[in-house]
């Protein structure tokens, strides 16, 4: 993400999930907004830069809560598992990665 340009769509119109939803907030402090997925997709519509999503079989992410010196220790390996198609079989179905399993699964493969 290019910070820069996201700060660039600052301040973001609030979506609500209805139309009477801004008087509920303004009369009771309790208004249903939308959730911030949907407020950044339509500031990005709206502007001039694009939203990347990655809809091709060849692409991936990795979401890491956990950043830090194991993550990188392990992460060019991951790399490599990921782009060979091979994963533990426990991250499947699993957004967040779960370092525990991979560091696992690399250390049997080092033995």
């Amino acid at each position: 993400m290019h910070r820069e340009r996201f700060l660039s769509l600052c301040p973001m119109d609030v979506s609500w999930l209805s139309w009477r939803e801004p008087i509920k907030s303004r009369l009771f402090g309790n208004g249903k907004m939308l959730c911030w997925e949907v407020t950044v997709t339509r500031a990005i519509e709206k502007s001039k830069y694009w939203r990347a999503d990655l809809a091709s079989p060849k692409a991936w992410s990795l979401h890491p809560p956990e950043r830090g010196e194991r993550f990188n220790k392990y992460l060019s390996e991951i790399i490599k598992l990921v782009e060979a198609g091979v994963a533990p079989k426990e991250q499947a179905g699993h957004y967040d990665l779960n370092l525990d399993w991979w560091e696992e699964m690399i250390s049997k493969r080092a033995k």
